[in-house]
């Protein structure tokens, strides 16, 4: 049997595990904290602020079985229900984050799935890093990937011409390939 506290990660741990996050993770982060800014919950760097001070302060503990990146966006989704909840019933007012009205109408993947796909896209990333793990092109065109560059933005990061970009490209496709034929057969 576990002893209570085992279970779950000290502050102390948190904000180790916190710390070493990948640009990756604290990028899906900051989109979870925006998803839920667009749905009501305020400003994205106030949700993931709030968030984290609940962590820190010791009202929220990580279960060592969750990602901090699940974890956190669980935090976030929660607050911005929190708000939601207080403007439905009437107990004060909920200001929309600025800018927020515009991309208002956008609808992206609901709020559960974005959570939910947190445990899987992340051990899929964890995945593809260890797979292109040592090769340095391939680490840098993901990089690149997932900060939203294309074409002559990964060029330029990667330091190659077009046609060596799209040998780059193909063989992340492959590596890819590889890594979704192991997952239909698992």
């Amino acid at each position: 049997m576990v002893a209570k506290g085992e279970d779950t990660l000290s502050v102390a741990e948190f904000e180790t595990a916190f710390g070493a996050l990948s640009q990756v993770d604290l990028i899906r982060l900051r989109h979870v904290a925006l998803y839920f800014a667009n749905r009501g919950g305020g400003e994205a760097d106030d949700l993931l602020q709030e968030a984290l001070a609940r962590v820190l302060e010791g009202r929220r503990s990580c279960p060592r079985e969750v990602s901090i990146v699940q974890f956190v966006g669980g935090i976030v989704r929660s607050l911005t229900s929190e708000a939601n909840e207080t403007r439905r019933k009437g107990l004060g007012p909920v200001p929309m984050a600025a800018g927020v009205a515009e991309h208002a109408e956008h609808d992206g993947p609901s709020p559960e799935r974005e959570v939910a796909s947190l445990i899987d896209d992340g051990a899929v990333l964890t995945k593809v890093q260890a797979m292109i793990a040592g090769d340095d092109e391939l680490e840098l065109l993901v990089e690149g990937i997932c900060d939203g560059m294309k074409g002559r933005e990964l060029e330029e990061l990667l330091g190659i011409d077009s046609k060596r970009l799209a040998a780059v490209q193909r063989r992340l496709r492959r590596t890819l390939a590889e890594l979704k034929a192991e997952r239909a057969m698992a």
